[in-house]
């Protein structure tokens, strides 16, 4: 129930800095025929971003799962788990929410927690790899024209891309120490239970212990795999490259050619980094606000905000809509199953 309540507030937040943006553009009267030109086949093109952008997850899965677990599944039950991330990650501050949800996810499917944990830090140390490469080259390319707009957020740019290598480099040295990583969540574990959030902490401990054992073997057998990590690494620039693309298919919809489709990609590349570690779920107040400083580069001042609105809707509200639906779907079909008894007897256990 929290949980829900949370979300619905955090809409209404994300729904309130939006509606505010609005308010405040001189040109928000203009958006009767900003929507008389959109051409809907260019904004079918931002929705297959996105789910190209959810399918590579699901083919990281599908590859990283079959060097370490060897558990057969469909692709769509990784997209499911892909969506589910996603979304968990959008209500969450800093997308802390993403992977933890989907190791639990992973877990009803067979997968022990700790070889699911280590994909998805593999996968993660991989996606830092590819936004730092990305972000070094848009920092290079187009620092002067994003900075020219507003000199003032040139120490956001140095900070976002200082606190991503930072970041690289501490969850490489905890993937890397299996003792330190041990005493990291022993001490987590006693805090947790002096604040009375855990009891039990012993039985909790030998559960980690166990766990992080199985996290450092499934890393072992990842990082011998060459041809995998390489396989994983083009994945995921596909992955970001779609994401970054979104904002060029919001500009094509309009009927607008005349921007260079690398150039806002690098851009949006440039911006997301910079507005990462700001600390609300999905970014909110900084995604809009730079966007709404920065793409005036690209998009007219009359088409500014619905641009903004569209791409806010494709790349983040989009997540939390699929998403939900998802969480909403599988539980109950995961009631139903433990529920329905097989041939009378036995209710099933597990989905």
């Amino acid at each position: 129930m929290r949980k829900k309540v949370f979300t619905f507030i955090l809409l209404l937040v994300n729904l309130a800095v939006i509606a505010a943006i609005g308010l405040l553009d001189p040109h928000i009267k203009d958006l009767g025929g900003a929507f008389q030109r959109l051409d809907l086949w260019w904004v079918a093109g931002g929705f297959l971003m996105m789910f190209l952008f959810w399918s590579m997850d699901a083919f990281k899965f599908l590859v990283s799962l079959h060097v370490t677990a060897r558990v057969p599944h469909r692709f769509f039950t990784y997209l499911k788990i892909a969506i589910i991330g996603q979304y968990y990650g959008a209500i969450t501050p800093f997308a802390t929410g993403g992977q933890p949800m989907q190791v639990y996810y992973f877990s009803r499917y067979g997968v022990p927690a700790g070889t699911a944990t280590a994909v998805l830090i593999m996968q993660y140390v991989i996606l830092l790899i590819c936004h730092c490469l990305i972000y070094i080259v848009a920092f290079i390319a187009k620092s002067g024209l994003i900075l020219s707009r507003a000199a003032g957020m040139f120490p956001f740019a140095v900070l976002g891309l200082i606190l991503i290598v930072a970041l690289l480099f501490a969850v490489l040295a905890m993937a890397s120490h299996n003792r330190r990583l041990k005493r990291i969540l022993y001490w987590g574990l006693k805090v947790l239970h002096r604040f009375k959030i855990v009891k039990r902490p012993l039985h909790q401990w030998r559960r980690l212990h166990h766990a992080v054992d199985d996290f450092q073997n499934g890393l072992k057998m990842q990082q011998g795999n060459w041809k995998t990590m390489a396989l994983l690494f083009l994945l995921t620039m596909i992955q970001l490259t779609c994401f970054f693309s979104v904002p060029y298919f919001v500009y094509r919809s309009f009927g607008l050619h005349t921007a260079a489709w690398l150039d806002m990609t690098l851009v949006g590349a440039f911006l997301q980094v910079m507005v990462s570690y700001f600390p609300t779920p999905g970014a909110s107040g900084a995604s809009e606000g730079a966007f709404y400083i920065f793409y005036p580069i690209f998009f007219p001042k009359p088409f500014i905000f619905i641009a903004m609105l569209m791409w806010r809707i494709l790349s983040y509200y989009l997540n939390i809509g699929v998403g939900s639906l998802l969480v909403f779907l599988d539980g109950i079909l995961h009631i139903s199953r433990e529920r329905v008894p097989l041939t009378g007897k036995e209710p099933v256990k597990n989905a």
